[in-house]
């Protein structure tokens, strides 16, 4: 059983994985906003307002063998939604464990922001470096308690029909949690800087990002709400190319329902779209599924109220919506 414990934590990590799910026109009290990085992607993104900002509670879940255990609160879920209502739209995603909250101080985290204006997409994101794949895995890891200081990151621009990645690693030298995220983001796209991007075409049929692939999806659900559950039911099985990287995947809409949610009724009024999403590589590969519930209508259209993915058999990750909203940050921020 302490084994159990101590690996259901690792949830927070995998959330990292499908993090960029969430990211519809959404929401979330973002520590590492666009604003507080001095970059290319920041100067793209900081005159787009601030539209809607919230967070998530991370709980997760494993099943040893036959029945699941969870444990709630392990970590937070961020995600930033700005617009200026032109065309020029960006979005961000923070999410991890936080080692105050997580036994034995488990520290896995991500962070990845979108930005997309007059056809220029940018990408900048890094990830907790971690090859757990077992729960033994995961508890090996923990006892030797080393410093949390290496992550994976990655650099991407799409424009004029091609796009050009830098990936690396980098070492911070440190332990270093989801708040140290700003410094961190910076130090990566300086270490990528010098690296020789690798070059590739995009079709004009993929759209150029994960995030905004999300975003055209959730919108077309919203949009057929109103005609009633078979108009919304019809949308299954839609899916949208897109590019991440130096690799192009279909995000495929696999099932979506309207239902009443408890999670949602806390926070909202009504039904809510049940969205069952996968992502296929075009090269072939592992594909990897995650769900998102959000109200159909009201101020929370569209808004993810609840975000579940198992990336394991016997691991689940679920992020839910606070109940208090979060503003937009005030002048200067």
């Amino acid at each position: 059983m302490r084994r159990t414990a101590h690996s259901l934590e690792y949830c927070a990590l995998m959330a990292t994985i499908v993090g960029l799910a969430a990211a519809r026109s959404v929401p979330a009290t973002s520590l590492a906003r666009i604003s507080d990085l001095d970059t290319s992607t920041s100067s793209l993104a900081t005159s787009v307002p601030i539209v809607k900002v919230h967070r998530y509670r991370m709980d997760g879940k494993i099943r040893p063998l036959l029945f699941w255990i969870g444990r709630g609160g392990v970590g937070s879920g961020e995600i930033v939604w700005r617009s200026d209502g032109s065309g020029a739209r960006a979005w961000e995603l923070l999410i991890g464990s936080d080692p105050d909250k997580a036994p034995r101080r488990l520290n896995r985290w991500g962070y990845i922001v979108e930005a997309v204006q007059d056809g220029y997409v940018r990408v900048v994101g890094l990830m907790s470096t971690s090859e757990e794949a077992s729960l033994s895995d995961v508890e090996h890891d923990l006892s030797a308690a080393t410093p949390h200081s290496r992550f994976k990151t990655i650099a991407a621009t799409v424009a004029n029909g091609r796009s050009s990645t830098v990936t690396g690693t980098i070492d911070a030298g440190r332990d270093v949690t989801l708040h140290d995220a700003p410094e961190l983001v910076n130090t990566a796209q300086r270490a990528m800087a010098g690296l020789t991007p690798r070059v590739n075409d995009v079709p004009d049929h993929v759209r150029p990002g994960f995030l905004s692939a999300v975003a055209e999806i959730i919108d077309l659900t919203l949009a057929a709400a109103p005609n009633g559950r078979p108009a919304v039911q019809r949308l299954a099985g839609r899916r949208v190319p897109y590019v991440y990287g130096v690799k192009t995947f279909d995000l495929v809409l696999t099932a979506v329902a309207s239902r009443r949610s408890a999670t949602a009724a806390r926070v909202a009024d009504g039904a809510v779209l049940a969205s069952r999403f996968e992502i296929r590589p075009h090269a072939g590969g592992d594909r990897h599924t995650f769900e998102i519930e959000y109200p159909a209508a009201g101020d929370l259209a569209g808004v993810p109220t609840l975000i579940r993915y198992q990336p394991r058999w016997w691991l689940q990750v679920e992020l839910e919506l606070t109940a208090r909203p979060i503003g937009p940050p005030g002048p200067g921020r």
